[in-house]
């Protein structure tokens, strides 16, 4: 049977489709030649069209909906006619894709309108109305940004991100993959709605990601040996250290090692035969070079020569006669790359064992017997305690791994004095409250977030000030000065 001698069906079908069709599916019969605005195709395409829509009308019936679908679009595509697109439509509301039979029915409207009568017209604007109550316009924020973003296994693009894409409700499965983070699929349920939903992603990072700027053009850039990109790279890598290399003709080779946390975001700004210079946090290689803030703390301890001793006293031999020790803990918060401020709680001791009163005048070594270094005795033993509590500066140079820091610190001491027993059992014990002035000056070091670092240590302690042994230290106070060893954790990032 012809296009042409069903087109009495056609006309039979145009009175009753929209009325009934969407509550009992059947499908509408081919249109009859004429009645489209398109250009008739040859009789050949007209035949192999009229096969595919019979083809269409036997799997309708028999209820396979995805089968006569792949039929009817074939037919509109060698015909494009509104009875092919209410077909198209359907099949595609049968599915239950009710998003495509709106869109199906919207473009039936706009590019086939003329060939309807008002009566259909009004029958596809309802049954596309109780189709979109069907759908709702979902919009997606996905982080990272540039992460690829399927539905149902249809990749979206940019646009249909930012404006939002129409579903079905329902349940729908979402996936979203990008380079160094791990992928994740999900399924999401869509309720009916006006007003669009959010649905947020946010994937985990499983990598740094590192961006090397070199300061020449056509610099090569390299990484673990394997080529890259000339002047710009950006990309993924595992945690852990690489090994940059930077090559340019007639300049010198540049291979530094380099270190990436994971979700770490670094750049790396190379020049050939040059330094290269690391930064953490957002790239943007047109900007300055991100700033390093955050809290860190540290464990110290000092080994010092023995200081001044108190006044009256005399320690005949430094190294051999005793030590003086300390040990505490800082906390701190970097507020710039090369500036941070501690607080200092420290403990203290200073143990002599072979001292000698060399003014017998004082009176607080008066009643002591002994122990006088005019007479070259010595064995007088003390222990002086402190206790420190301050806040220090600390000044850093550039450097991620390797760094100069210098402190000055400034607080207050508490003394305490005990002197053991002499032969005559005389002891004496006095306590005072002293200030200091702290000045360090050594090396620090960073492996990925553990500190280490090594100092030269010097403490300038007051005259005592209270206490009933204020006299103890009357004449400039203690001064010593030693070496010390620090450890401890950093959390510092870009800011």
């Amino acid at each position: 049977m012809s296009f042409g001698r069903r087109a009495t069906m056609r006309l039979w079908w145009r009175s009753v489709a929209w009325v009934v069709c969407f509550a009992v599916p059947c499908p509408a019969q081919p249109d009859a030649p004429g009645s489209t605005p398109h250009a008739e195709p040859p009789q050949e395409t007209l035949t192999e069209a009229r096969r595919h829509f019979d083809n269409g009308i036997k799997l309708f019936h028999d209820e396979n909906y995805a089968a006569a679908l792949a039929e009817f679009e074939a037919t509109y595509a060698l015909k494009p006619g509104a009875s092919s697109l209410q077909n198209i439509a359907l099949c595609q509301k049968a599915l239950f894709r009710y998003a495509d039979a709106a869109q199906t029915l919207a473009r039936l409207l706009d590019e086939h309108a003329s060939e309807l009568s008002e009566v259909e017209r009004n029958n596809v604007r309802a049954a596309l109305q109780e189709l979109t109550a069907l759908t709702r316009r979902v919009v997606f924020r996905v982080t990272p940004a540039d992460a690829t973003l399927s539905i149902d296994g249809i990749a979206l693009s940019a646009g249909a991100r930012s404006r939002g894409v129409v579903l079905n409700v329902g349940e729908h499965q979402v996936s979203a993959s990008a380079p160094g983070y791990a992928s994740q699929t999900l399924p999401v349920r869509v309720a009916s709605g006006r007003a669009p939903a959010i649905i947020e992603l946010r994937l985990e990072p499983t990598a740094g990601f590192v961006t090397v700027v070199t300061q020449q053009k056509a610099a090569a850039i390299a990484i673990d040996g394997q080529a890259l990109e000339y002047d710009h790279w950006s990309g993924p890598l595992e945690p852990g250290e690489h090994v940059l290399q930077i090559y340019k003709p007639g300049h010198e080779t540049v291979e530094e090692i380099f270190e990436v946390d994971i979700g770490e975001t670094k750049l790396i700004r190379a020049s050939a035969g040059g330094e290269l210079e690391e930064s953490s946090g957002t790239v943007d290689p047109a900007g300055p070079t991100p700033k390093l803030v955050g809290w860190y703390g540290l464990g110290a301890f000092n080994l010092m020569l023995v200081p001044d001793e108190p006044d009256g006293v005399d320690v005949k031999n430094s190294l051999n006669g005793g030590g003086a020790m300390s040990w505490g803990g800082r906390a701190g918060y970097r507020l710039l790359t090369p500036l941070a401020v501690e607080l200092l709680l420290e403990g203290g001791l200073t143990s002599v064992t072979d001292a000698c009163i060399d003014e017998p005048s004082n009176p607080n070594w008066r009643r002591i017997e002994g122990h006088s270094c005019s007479e070259g005795e010595a064995g007088l033993a003390y222990e002086i305690w402190a206790f420190r509590l301050g806040g220090n500066v600390r000044a850093f140079s550039s450097g991620r791994r390797a760094r100069f820091a210098s402190t000055l610190g400034f607080g207050a001491v508490q003394h305490r004095f005990e002197l053991e027993r002499t032969v005559n059992d005389d002891s004496l014990e006095a306590a005072a409250l002293n200030a200091y002035v702290l000045v360090e000056i050594g090396v620090q070091f960073n492996l990925q977030r553990f500190l280490l670092e090594a100092d030269f240590v010097t403490y300038v302690e007051s005259r005592g000030a209270w206490g009933e042994g204020q006299n103890l230290f009357n004449e400039g106070g203690l001064k010593s000065l030693g070496i010390g060893l620090k450890a401890g954790w950093g959390e510092w990032s870009n800011r």
